[in-house]
């Protein structure tokens, strides 16, 4: 599902000139975790996903298919959810 993110995280560090252990390293995460992102084995968080956007100056609509925009939007509104939750448990 997420094999377009890998293939563009993949040019991108080609283009910049960086490793993936690098990269991994600028984001605070293992080698490894980022190889299954990039290989479309693991899904990156919303939080990650938005800071390898950032770093690797990508648009997350770009490197998205349709069915993988529909399931960040997916991801993105739980999360709010959860997110909101929390704040109203919080001001309890």
């Amino acid at each position: 599902m997420f094999e377009r993110l890998g293939i563009e995280i993949k040019k991108a560090l080609i283009m910049k000139d960086i490793t993936q252990e690098e990269f991994a390293t600028k984001l605070g995460i293992s080698g490894n975790h980022l190889s299954l992102i990039i290989h479309g084995k693991n899904r990156p968080s919303l939080e990650l996903l938005e800071k390898m956007c950032q770093e690797l100056d990508l648009q997350i609509l770009i490197i998205s298919k349709n069915n993988e925009i529909n399931d960040i939007i997916s991801q993105l509104s739980n999360s709010i959810i959860q997110l909101s939750a929390k704040k109203n448990q919080q001001k309890k």
